[in-house]
């Protein structure tokens, strides 16, 4: 008997992850409101915060040439003086390791201009 291949953990999270090809318009005809919730979540353009999505048309020339990303750490909270970091590599590569496709771009566009017509 053939011993079967390993199951590929990298590809199932991927395909976890992904955003599925569903326009806004069929999105909005699913009446299960978890399925909904469970492929907006997957949308990394909806991710964003409001001052990401709109600081690029706002900022200034000095601003278009450098970009400036914080962490905040939080202390222990013992009187050891160290800082408590962890798993911000992972969460930086699994936001950046799909990239962002047309249809998610077309969804985002499609799901702020129904929200800005509420």
């Amino acid at each position: 008997m053939k011993t079967p291949a390993p199951f590929d953990i990298e590809s199932y999270r991927k395909q976890e992850l992904a955003f599925p090809s569903i326009s806004y318009a069929e999105f909005e005809a699913i009446d299960d409101l978890n399925i909904r919730k469970r492929i907006a979540s997957k949308n990394k353009l909806l991710q964003t915060d409001t001052y990401n999505r709109t600081m690029t048309f706002l900022r200034g020339e000095k601003g278009k040439k450098e970009e400036v990303y914080t962490v905040t750490f939080r202390k222990a909270p013992n009187e050891n003086p160290y800082n408590v970091v962890y798993g911000v590599r992972n969460i930086v590569k699994s936001i950046l390791e799909l990239p962002i496709t047309q249809v998610e771009l077309d969804f985002a566009t499609d799901f702020y201009k129904a929200q800005a017509d509420k």
